[in-house]
């Protein structure tokens, strides 16, 4: 691996440990509830790329490595999907949770509340409607490349035709939250037929 390609993996992988980052904290709120810090890095595009830290979850650690506004939206443009919008949204949404755990009553919820409470369960089923649509279309995705691979005699052809499938359908799922935005071999989500994942 030379110098250039060095600096492009780097920046990538730096990208995506920000991604899963953000997919935490809208995850776990309570974790960081006592965060101004972090609450205030996040009220910007700038104080977000520049954040330096490291959390420790159940998968392992998740390490953030500081850089420019502009140098994170060169890499985001070369591994995700839609970006450094993705980014950008997965931020206005970990701030908008995190000010909203903040804000919850400890005990009785007041009416402000409840209307929260409502709002962030709006947003939720939203998101799980378009992780459906997305999902519906990497099926989509997924069929008409079995019947390229099914009618194509070449095969060279068939494997590229696999390998370009396989890294569309990864691009596609990377749009999603958590466990819907990685294959089921990675998360925890039960295969149809297998039963409960066991605790």
């Amino acid at each position: 691996m030379n110098r250039t390609e060095k600096y492009r993996a780097d920046g990538q992988a730096a990208i995506n440990s920000l991604r899963e980052f953000l997919y935490y904290v809208i995850s776990n709120p309570g974790e960081f509830n006592a965060r101004a810090d972090l609450v205030k890095a996040l009220g910007s595009q700038g104080g977000m790329v520049s954040l330096n830290d490291q959390i420790d979850t159940e998968k392992g650690s998740i390490k953030l490595v500081p850089m420019s506004l502009n140098t994170a939206k060169k890499h985001a443009s070369t591994c995700l999907p839609q970006g450094f919008e993705t980014l950008e949204k997965l931020r206005a949404e970990a701030l908008s949770t995190l000010s909203a755990w903040a804000a919850a009553p400890a005990k009785k919820l007041t009416k402000e509340g409840l209307k929260r409470q409502k709002t962030n369960l709006e947003s939720e089923v939203e998101s799980l409607i378009n992780s459906n649509f997305v999902l519906l279309q990497c099926v989509s995705i997924a069929m008409g490349a079995l019947e390229s691979v099914r009618t194509e005699r070449d095969g060279q052809q068939r494997e590229k035709i696999i390998f370009d499938t396989s890294a569309t359908l990864k691009a596609a799922l990377s749009i999603n939250k958590p466990p819907f935005n990685s294959p089921v071999s990675d998360t925890n989500v039960t295969p149809i037929g297998k039963g409960r994942a066991k605790k």
